[in-house]
């Protein structure tokens, strides 16, 4: 049990970072810092926490493009449930 739990908190990062970076791209980054996103969340904490979970899921996108949906329906379905 704990190594899902463990996977599910790296899979909502991963996802976290994957929604901050395609919002830093557009014209939504104002709505995204709205939301509590922001860039370099975790510069204090974990330094290379944005370059590892970007590398991770770029990685895995190149392999498997139907990721990248799946991964923001994951994301606002697990990361956002209140």
């Amino acid at each position: 049990m704990q190594g899902g739990a463990n996977n599910k908190g790296l899979v909502c990062l991963i996802a976290a970072a994957a929604v901050v970076l395609v919002f830093a791209g557009s014209s939504g980054i104002a709505a995204a810092q709205a939301a509590g996103l922001k860039k370099g969340f975790y510069k204090k904490s974990c330094p290379k926490a944005e370059e590892i979970a970007q590398r991770v899921v770029w990685n895995r996108v190149a392999g498997n493009p139907e990721l990248a949906a799946k991964f923001l329906r994951m994301f606002f379905h697990d990361c956002f449930v209140r």
